[in-house]
């Protein structure tokens, strides 16, 4: 028991040394005199009113403590003031060390004797009490650090009028009023001053900043984690400015500091204000003692002082109130006593030059507009300090930034309900680190540095692609109201618009706040498959394979053919689609795939550039105009090598980025030249075998190969002029092209197939029925009514050009050496209600849709056929094919080749009609006139004007037998002898 209590002294020898040399000097204290000679303790014990006092300094073990003190000074609050301030709980509520209660009636006692009076004074006086803190309710017992140090906690004293007041605060104001000390009561180790309330301890520094009011903007930017250190930080000097030494902060400056972001600016606020050793180890910067340093030092009468974080503080007098001040103003509030330290309020904001916490980042000013989520992201994917804190770096950035309450809300575009930082995949650190990139554009652009279409680029790079080509940034430029007179254009980045007013600008960076989250673009099929449009060109990538290669690309152009586009290939898709076409489809569709990012603004108008494509041949791309965009295949004097004679159009207006560079939409399908597509081909298309086998069983398969008839003449024997003659005949077959009209398997189970295949001459006459020949303009012979047709291209991948009324010799008619005369096709278009008679409408959404016009629309006949029933002199069109046509080399008339890889003609005069397939749905039966066509009808016609001559010629005869008598009659009435009607008059006789 005696080591415990020895144990409990000790902290309290040095105090009562300096005690007792402090009482030395104080020669004007003198204790009153008394009779009796009693301790303090025998005193509390005599004493009704203090018998709670008495017992809470035997439970808190002080009886050896106050017994050692030679000339002390008791507070004794009486039984009613313990009972009031609740200081009996105490006791029952600590452990066995009564820490709390004990440092509550340590700060009661002096070790001296208060004076009889204390003169009057506009500031309070301070006194060091018995108490030196501790921390307490650590949870640690060991933990007995001295929180002040070695100095003892202050005690304020004022003298107002006649009375005394203990406890005063900073101003001098509240405290306990003292009794006259002539009821002090004496004890031979001290006085006993009865008090009618407790003596409170200063509370630790982080409760007064947060419970002083002009301290409120103070505490709201001090993060928690500082604060709960100054429970236990000791010996501190703190200098904290009043709520109006804010009010020069705009609202973005002191909104960052309230952030949960700022931690360690406000740390950095609070260190270079705060000092934890002033004037030497664990000294307390006290006013008393701040004055008192400050007037030592002549005649600047100031001195500099460091803060714990080694920036030099300027403490000085103020001339006018001679009062301590800090930095050249006047500490407003002096010695807000605390268990841990001192605190004075000063009028303005103490930041070191050089290192100002308050020097606003992109990071600080996002925090401060309340983009706290969208910097913790960056803060997660390891981003802030390259893009939000540059201040070093002299690369300038655009921030495109969303709110926290965007992040927060549900997408309305989304299904699944999920929030905007839900499709950011936080928990994927590189899927994160992408999406975060986009919304970084590299350099500054403001309102008036953006244009409607502009891409700009972000510090995304491409997928797989190299660090200097980046993924863009789209925007968007337009007026609130259609006449443009708006001064406040509303811009948009990626579909997301600006809100949030102008653009801020922080150093070298620009903050864009956006409506929503900007997703990075997606890979080639996602973006397409968004558009229905496209949906055909998409299934053709997936059924080639070709789309993990597209993905692995790290640079990409994709020009991607609508659906219309590969609808009015016709026979050639139909015959890509087929399983053993997939290597001319993988070459077509590898075509469209340019191993260059092509941005349609970047493109300079009337240039026409040439770009590598995936397949090996090169496409050439114009910009005629603003949104003129053409793209065509290679050509070869002049002429395009895979036959079109109009070039692609761009569709889009602005660029479709994907994840590794672009996709632009294009209005027809290019066949590159290494694909030829050849008769064959399209027949296997049309599902055409029947007639396929025929064309082979009559020896016409030179139709489906080079399109040039075998020769039957020897040239060695020829004469000048049959070899000028055949000549000319082959530079004609090798122009000219063919145009297969295909019935289908299943028209050919409507015939009797098995006449025709027992007869050659038969068979023949009905493939040549099915097949046109085509020429170039030079070399087309110009007879009847289809002397025109070849001076109108063909349309689009159809494989002749196409009139109502228009005919073409087949190679059945005399017209191209045949036997018959009903050789020739006639073309006719059925308009709507012709076809709607016929049931093959297909409404009237498709008649805009130039392809629709082979679906029933178009009729094909036999010129000059009759018959009872014409149901195989005509046939409805049901699709089309072009085939690859060849070109045509001045150098000779069989210089020539089909279009593929290995062409090595250089200047070729002119392009051969290519001709193709047109499916039909019935067969064209070679027609024979019956009898009656060919000899009856001219018989019955002979009879019939031999009839009309015979009856004519009696007609004429029965007039002019009429006339005959009528002049006979006429001539007997007259007579000749002048009498009157052919009566002779005669006159009387006389008697």
């Amino acid at each position: 028991m005696v080591n415990r209590i020895l144990l409990l002294l000790l902290p309290l020898l040095p105090l009562l040394i300096s005690a007792e040399h402090h009482q030395q000097q104080q020669t004007s204290f003198e204790l009153p005199r008394t009779s009796t000679s009693t301790t303090l303790i025998d005193l509390l014990s005599n004493s009704t009113e203090h018998t709670k006092l008495l017992h809470l300094i035997q439970i808190s073990r002080l009886v050896p403590t106050i017994n050692s003190l030679s000339s002390a000074s008791l507070f004794a609050p009486t039984n009613q003031a313990i009972e009031s301030a609740g200081l009996s709980s105490l006791s029952t509520t600590q452990d066995n060390l009564q820490l709390e209660l004990r440092q509550t009636l340590l700060y009661h006692l002096l070790n001296y004797t208060l004076p009889d009076s204390t003169g009057p004074s506009d500031s309070p006086q301070l006194l060091d009490s018995l108490l030196f803190p501790e921390p307490i309710n650590t949870g640690n017992t060991d933990d007995r650090r001295l929180l002040l140090g070695h100095q003892p906690q202050k005690l304020r004293i004022i003298q107002r009028d006649q009375d005394r007041f203990i406890g005063v605060d900073q101003r001098g104001q509240g405290g306990i009023r003292l009794p006259p000390p002539d009821q002090f009561q004496n004890a031979t180790n001290g006085i006993l001053i009865p008090i009618q309330s407790i003596l409170k301890p200063p509370r630790s520094l982080k409760h007064l900043i947060k419970s002083t009011p002009t301290l409120s903007t103070y505490a709201s930017i001090l993060p928690d984690r500082l604060l709960d250190q100054l429970d236990l930080l000791p010996h501190l000097t703190i200098f904290a400015p009043q709520n109006q030494a804010w009010d020069h902060l705009n609202s973005i400056e002191l909104g960052y500091l309230r952030s949960n972001f700022s931690a360690d600016d406000s740390i950095k606020l609070f260190r270079q204000a705060t000092a934890d050793n002033v004037l030497g180890s664990e000294g307390i910067g006290y006013s008393d003692l701040l004055r008192r340093e400050a007037l030592n030092h002549q005649p600047a009468q100031s001195f500099i002082l460091f803060s714990i974080d080694g920036k030099p503080l300027s403490i000085g007098i103020d001339p006018k109130s001679n009062l301590p001040s800090i930095n050249g103003s006047e500490i407003i509030e002096n010695d807000i006593l605390a268990s841990n330290g001192v605190l004075h309020i000063v009028p303005n904001l103490l930041i070191s030059s050089g290192d100002n916490p308050l020097q606003l980042t992109p990071e600080k000013y996002l925090l401060a507009l309340n983009c706290t989520k969208f910097v913790s992201l960056f803060r997660q994917a390891n981003l802030s300090s390259t893009y939000l804190d540059n201040r070093s770096s002299d690369k300038s950035y655009t921030i495109l930034a969303v709110r926290d309450d965007v992040l927060r809300s549900t997408s309305s575009s989304s299904s699944l309900g999920r929030s905007s930082i839900d499709r950011l995949k936080t928990n994927d650190t590189e899927s994160l680190k992408k999406s975060l990139r986009y919304h970084v554009i590299e350099g500054n652009y403001l309102i008036d540095d953006l244009e409607d279409g502009m891409l700009l680029r972000t510090e995304l790079k491409l997928q797989g692609g190299s660090s200097s080509n980046k993924q863009r940034m789209p925007v968007s430029v337009s007026t609130n109201d259609r006449k443009g007179l708006s001064k406040s254009p509303i811009i948009g980045f990626g579909g997301a618009n600006v809100v949030g007013g102008d653009p801020i600008q922080v150093g070298n960076t620009v903050i864009y706040i956006l409506s929503q989250i900007v997703e990075p673009p997606s890979d080639l099929l996602q973006v397409a498959l968004s558009d229905i449009r496209f949906s055909t060109g998409v299934a053709s990538i997936f059924s080639a394979k070709l789309d993990h290669q597209l993905q692995a690309l790290p640079e990409l152009t994709y020009l991607m053919p609508t659906n219309k586009a590969f609808a009015n290939l016709g026979l050639i898709m139909d015959y890509l689609l087929l399983e053993k076409s997939k290597p001319d489809l993988l070459q077509v569709l590898k075509y469209h795939a340019v191993t260059e990012v092509i941005y349609l603004n970047e493109l300079k108008i009337g240039s026409s550039q040439r770009y590598p494509t995936l397949e090996g041949t090169e496409l050439y791309i114009s910009k005629l105009a603003t949104n003129n965009v053409t793209l065509h295949g290679p050509t070869v004097g002049g002429v395009a090598l895979n036959g079109e004679d109009k070039d692609s159009e761009v569709i889009n207006k602005r660029d479709v980025l994907v994840e590794n560079g672009s996709m632009q939409f294009i209005s027809q399908v290019e066949l590159p030249p290494g694909v030829n597509i050849d008769l064959r081909k399209l027949m296997v298309g049309a599902k055409a075998t029947t007639m396929l086998e025929l064309i082979q069983a009559t020896n016409l398969t030179w139709i489906l190969d080079s399109g040039v008839p075998p020769s039957s003449s020897k040239d060695d024997r020829s004469s000048s002029g049959q070899k000028k003659k055949k000549n000319k005949e082959d530079q004609i077959n090798l122009s000219r092209g063919y145009t297969i009209l295909c019935p289908s398997d299943s028209a050919f189970t409507k015939i009797n197939l098995t006449y025709f295949l027992e007869d050659p001459i038969r068979l023949e006459s009905l493939v040549r029925q099915h097949i046109i020949p085509v020429y170039p303009d030079e070399f087309f012979p110009g007879t009847g009514d289809s002397v025109d047709h070849t001076h109108q291209p063909p349309a689009l991948f159809e494989p002749l050009y196409l009139e109502d009324g228009l005919v073409y010799p087949t190679l059945l008619s005399t017209k191209e050496g045949g036997p018959s005369r009903f050789g020739d096709l006639s073309f006719r278009f059925n308009r709507p209600q012709e076809v709607n008679n016929h049931g093959d409408h297909r409404g009237d959404d498709d008649d805009d849709n130039d392809r629709n016009k082979f679906f029933g629309k178009w009729r094909v006949g036999i010129k000059g056929a009759r018959g009872s029933d014409q149901s195989h002199d005509s046939a409805r069109i049901l699709n089309y094919g072009r085939a690859t046509p060849k070109i045509i080399s001045s150098s000779s008339s069989w210089n020539s080749s089909f279009i593929d890889s290995s062409l090595r003609i250089s200047q070729p005069d002119s392009i051969s009609f290519a001709g193709g397939v047109l499916a039909i749905d019935m067969v064209l039966l070679p027609y024979y006139p019956s009898f009656w066509n060919r000899i009856g009808k001219f018989i019955f016609l002979f009879f019939f004007l031999t009839l009309i001559a015979v009856a004519t010629g009696f007609g004429g005869w029965k007039i002019y037998q009429i006339k005959y008598r009528r002049n006979n009659y006429a001539a007997v009435r007259v007579g000749p002898g002048g009498g009157i009607g052919g009566y002779q008059v005669v006159e009387p006789m006389e008697e």
